[in-house]
C-alpha cells in the first residue's frame, strides 16, 4: 500500500501513458515540465542536466496536444521525446510522456501540469515516499545550477512544509526579444511584485507568488489537496491556494528560475497574453489596483482575532464595509464563530472565507466602484513611500528595488 493510494481512487487522473522506468529508492525530487510546441525546450533541459546536484532526480516532460491537433506539432513532440532520455546521467533521469488527442474542452496548461504531477505522484507512491518533492517548471524557463540542490536542501530544513515558492526573475534586457517586450515584462513583473507586497502590508497571511514555473510541493500535500486543477489558465494560482492554507508554506530565495517574457495567445490570461497586450497597444504603463484598495483591508486584517468576540466589522467604512454587506458577511461571521472553539480556529475559518479568491473579488469591486485603476509604476512608488523606502529612478530600477525586497 502506498501513501497516495487514496488519491488514485478518489480523484480522476487523465494519464494514459505511465512511465514504466523503475523508480529508484533514493529518488528525492521530480521536476514536471508541460510542453506544447516548445522549440526551445532543450535550453531548459540542458540547464537542468548541468545542475550541480549530487542526489537523485527525475525530470518528467509532458508533451501534450489536443484532439485534431496539427500533425506537425505531434511530430515535433515525438522527435523531442526521442531525444529527451539522451540527457540522462547518474543523478538526473529525463522521462518523456506523450499525451495526444486530449479533449479540447479541458486541454491546456492545467491538464498538462496535472498529467505530469499525477505521474510524479504515482512514482513516489511506488516507493511510498510521501516527502518526495514535486517541482513545477516551464519549458521556456531557465534555472540556476544549484536549483535542484537548493530545493532538496531547503525542503530538508522545512520538514513539515507542504510546499514552497522559488525566487524568480524574468529577463529584462538582452537581444533575444525586441525592446518593447523587455519594457512590457518590467511592467508585468512589477505588477506581480507590487500586488504581493501590498497584501503583505495589510497583513494578509497567504501573500505568496503563484508562478507556474516557480513552486514545489510535497507529494503528500499534492495528494491530500486533490492535485492540480484543470483550469486552462491560472492553474498555478488555484492549486497553490489549496496548498498555502495548510500552513508552514515558505519561500526559497537562494536559487532562481528565469521565466521567458515571450508573448503568447495560448492562454486567456497570464504572462504571455499580458505581454502581447502591452506591446500591441503600445502601453507606456500597466493598470493595477490602487494602493487605497489594499489599505482598506488593513483595519480588518489587523484585528481579525477580535472578530471572534466583537463586531468590529460594524466600525468599518467605505468600500470594505459595502463589500462585506453585499457578500453577506454577517451570516458568514456567525457561521465562523459557531464552528470555532478557539480564536486560533476562528482566524483559520476567517481566512478560509476571505481567501485569495475573495481578495481578488474585493479588489475588483473596490477599483470598479471607489478607486479606479492606476498605472503600476505610480502605485509601486506610493507603496515604497508607505513603507518609508526612499526611491528615485526609472521603471527598471523600481523593479530591482522590489526584487530586493522580496528575494
Amino acid at each position: 500500500m502506498g501513501f497516495a493510494d487514496f488519491y488514485f481512487t478518489r480523484f480522476k487522473t487523465y494519464n494514459r501513458y505511465i512511465p514504466e522506468e523503475p523508480v529508484p529508492d533514493d529518488l528525492q525530487i521530480i521536476i514536471v515540465i508541460p510542453a506544447f510546441r516548445e522549440y526551445r525546450l532543450f535550453r531548459t533541459i540542458e540547464c537542468l542536466a548541468q545542475s550541480e546536484f549530487q542526489g537523485r532526480a527525475e525530470v518528467v516532460v509532458v508533451f501534450n496536444s489536443k484532439e485534431k491537433e496539427d500533425p506537425s506539432i505531434v511530430q515535433l513532440h515525438e522527435r523531442q521525446a526521442e531525444l529527451l532520455p539522451g540527457y540522462s546521467h547518474e543523478h538526473i533521469s529525463f522521462i518523456p510522456i506523450i499525451e495526444t488527442d486530449l479533449p479540447s474542452k479541458i486541454a491546456g496548461a492545467g491538464l498538462a501540469r496535472k498529467l505530469g504531477m499525477d505521474a510524479a505522484l504515482m512514482r513516489f507512491n511506488k516507493i511510498d515516499r510521501e516527502d518526495g518533492i514535486i517541482a513545477s517548471l516551464d519549458a521556456d524557463t531557465l534555472c540556476d545550477k544549484n536549483y535542484l540542490q537548493v530545493l532538496v536542501e531547503e525542503f530538508g530544513k522545512h520538514a513539515s512544509a507542504p510546499g514552497a515558492t522559488v525566487a524568480f526573475e524574468h529577463p529584462i534586457q538582452g537581444d533575444e526579444f525586441p525592446p518593447e517586450v523587455y519594457h512590457a515584462i518590467v511592467l508585468y513583473e512589477l505588477y506581480l511584485r507590487y500586488y504581493i507586497e501590498a497584501l503583505r502590508v495589510v497583513h494578509f497571511p497567504y501573500a505568496y507568488h503563484t508562478v507556474g514555473s516557480a513552486f514545489a510541493v510535497r507529494a503528500w500535500a499534492y495528494a491530500r489537496q486533490g492535485g492540480m486543477g484543470l483550469q486552462q489558465a491560472g492553474e498555478d494560482f488555484y492549486f497553490l491556494h489549496k496548498i498555502i492554507p495548510l500552513g508552514n508554506f515558505f519561500e526559497i530565495k537562494t536559487t532562481r528560475v528565469y521565466p521567458s517574457p515571450r508573448m503568447s495567445t495560448r492562454v486567456s490570461f497570464g504572462t504571455g497574453p499580458v505581454i502581447r497586450r502591452i506591446v500591441a497597444e503600445g502601453m507606456d504603463d500597466y493598470p493595477t489596483y490602487p494602493l487605497e484598495c489594499f489599505l482598506n483591508l488593513k483595519p480588518l486584517f489587523k484585528r481579525v482575532e477580535q472578530l471572534y468576540e466583537k463586531d468590529i466589522h460594524l466600525e468599518l467604512t467605505g468600500c470594505l464595509r459595502k463589500f462585506l454587506e453585499e457578500n453577506d458577511f454577517a451570516q458568514a461571521l456567525e457561521n465562523m464563530r459557531s464552528n470555532s472553539a478557539t480564536s486560533f480556529t476562528f482566524v483559520k475559518r476567517f481566512y478560509s472565507w476571505f481567501d485569495a479568491f475573495r481578495i481578488v473579488k474585493f479588489l475588483n469591486f473596490c477599483a470598479d466602484t471607489f478607486f479606479p485603476r492606476k498605472p503600476v509604476t505610480r502605485e509601486a512608488r506610493l507603496l515604497l513611500d508607505h513603507k518609508h523606502i526612499k526611491f528615485v529612478g526609472n521603471d527598471k530600477e523600481l523593479l530591482q528595488v522590489y526584487r530586493k525586497l522580496q528575494n
